[in-house]
């Protein structure tokens, strides 16, 4: 099964990656994922063994995971 979340971002956090894979997709607003630019429409995946990640800027994000 999978869980969906939806998750806001105004600054700077860190997560760590626990689960088999994540999902996110930008539903509104643009900032960053480690540094790369990610914008509304921006889909990407972080695998298992990525470890630990930090979204910044102003950021509407739907999250899936396994």
């Amino acid at each position: 099964y999978y869980n969906i979340e939806r998750i806001i971002i105004n600054g700077s956090y860190h997560f760590s990656q626990r689960e088999p894979f994540t999902i996110l997709g930008v539903i509104n607003g643009e900032g960053m994922v480690d540094g790369i630019s990610i914008k509304k429409g921006d889909f990407f995946i972080i695998t298992h063994d990525y470890g630990r990640y930090s979204l910044a800027g102003t950021l509407e994000l739907i999250k899936v995971v396994s």
